[in-house]
């Protein structure tokens, strides 16, 4: 299926107004106040995102449910000796489907390593095939100062991913994301009151339309083909995005990004699949998932659980669990695993805020497709025991990652063992 996710990682690495420490408005020669406002980049080290998406799925005109997806992405950036803050990170995908008020799947859609680079103005540079971020270069400000009621527009590029199913790649295939020009209009709208609170308020608006046909200038600008290839997995697309920003007074923190949506999207084998809905992004930008103290709280309770270690990572606080015993073949813990599941739980329960991403590993034995199938029921399992344990599930995510990440050397016994286990990451919710 579509994979709506965050509308703009770049957003927060781009586009914040400069804190009320510098110059955010200008002044006329007599020291009044021309009404002015100066929107300019702020560049964090540290991003770390999180977007819910609340759709309305159709195929061919008939309802086929409603989906709930969220993304995480965490970034860490740094300048490189051409002066840009290039940015790296691994953003993860997950969903819920509803059918009639019942929750019918929890596990990740897919996780993908991201980079890009911006400049000091907040272009983008050097885009990626993955489908994160989903918009490259908005938002986008003109370099001159802005009063209420200015507009203004600025091309992006707008991702469309799709899932093997829609693309018609068969089973197993990965999201395939699809890169399409998009003209984004922007009105600066001044301040506004939120909750309370005195905020600037942008609104941002563009149309989605494939196949496309763009300049050699835009293309070059882009850094994109003129159209698309002939072999795009995808007939037609057209759709509607209109995006509320609203960002604090301080010029640094934006407080709501709201994108309400509509697409439609025509398969290669004739479908007609239709997506409404809304997204809302929460975000944390130079800051720590994890407080210091909760990790060390975390690692302390960890050394006592037999093959069990804690270390940080850019996500947050991951747990891993080695060497951990399955049933020949399946996701059936056996017995002697189970103590340290209960005490596993009785530590997470201490953390019902906190969403866990849950990862299952398998050593490189037979087929690869089975292996990978094996590493998600296996972090599903564990799931459902944490569950049954007391573990809010609500809280709960599981992928698996098959025998393409191991730790040890799959030709020993011992090495086996150890690539066979499934890591936890205690991640910090934004919202």
């Amino acid at each position: 299926m579509l994979l709506l996710i965050s509308l703009s990682t770049t957003l927060y690495a781009q586009s914040l107004l400069p804190s009320t420490t510098s110059e955010s408005s200008r002044t006329s020669p007599d020291g009044t106040s021309t009404g002015e406002t100066w929107l300019e980049p702020f560049l964090p080290t540290h991003l770390t995102m999180h977007t819910r998406l609340n759709v309305r799925r159709t195929e061919n005109g008939i309802y086929r449910g409603h989906t709930l997806r969220e993304s995480r992405g965490v970034f860490q950036g740094s300048v490189g000796a051409d002066g840009l803050l290039r940015y790296s990170g691994r953003s993860v995908l997950y969903e819920d489907t509803l059918r009639e008020a019942r929750r019918v799947g929890r596990g990740v859609e897919g996780s993908y390593n991201a980079e890009f680079g911006l400049d000091g103005s907040g272009a983008v540079h050097h885009p990626h095939a993955a489908p994160y971020p989903d918009l490259i270069g908005v938002p986008s400000f003109p370099n001159t100062p802005l009063k209420a009621g200015d507009v203004w527009r600025a091309p992006a590029i707008a991702y469309i991913a799709l899932s093997a199913a829609e693309s018609g790649a068969g089973h197993g295939a990965r999201t395939t994301a699809l890169a399409v020009p998009v003209n984004v209009a922007y009105r600066y709208e001044g301040m506004s009151d939120y909750n309370g609170r005195s905020v600037h308020h942008v609104e941002i608006e563009y149309g989605l339309r494939f196949p496309y046909l763009i300049g050699e200038e835009l293309a070059n600008e882009l850094g994109m083909p003129r159209e698309p290839a002939p072999d795009a997995p995808l007939r037609s697309a057209s759709g509607a995005h209109r995006i509320t920003l609203l960002i604090a007074e301080d010029g640094f923190t934006p407080v709501l990004f709201r994108d309400t949506l509509r697409r439609e999207l025509q398969t290669l084998d004739g479908r007609t699949l239709g997506f409404e809905g809304f997204s809302l992004t929460w975000f944390r930008a130079g800051e720590r998932l994890l407080s210091p103290d909760m990790n060390a709280r975390i690692a302390r309770e960890i050394e006592s659980i037999p093959d069990t270690e804690s270390r940080e990572v850019p996500e947050g606080l991951l747990i891993e669990i080695r060497s951990i015993r399955f049933e020949p073949n399946l996701a059936v813990f056996r017995p002697e695993e189970l103590p340290r599941i209960d005490r596993l739980a009785a530590l997470l329960r201490d953390f019902p805020d906190r969403s866990i991403l849950l990862i299952g590993h398998t050593a490189a034995v037979g087929d690869p497709a089975r292996q990978d199938s094996l590493s998600v029921e296996r972090a599903a399992a564990l799931a459902e025991a944490l569950g049954r344990r007391g573990v809010n599930t609500d809280r709960l995510l599981y992928e698996g990652r098959g025998a393409r990440e191991p730790v040890a050397d799959n030709a020993t016994e011992e090495g086996r063992a150890a690539n066979r286990r499934v890591e936890l990451i205690i991640l910090s919710d934004t919202e």
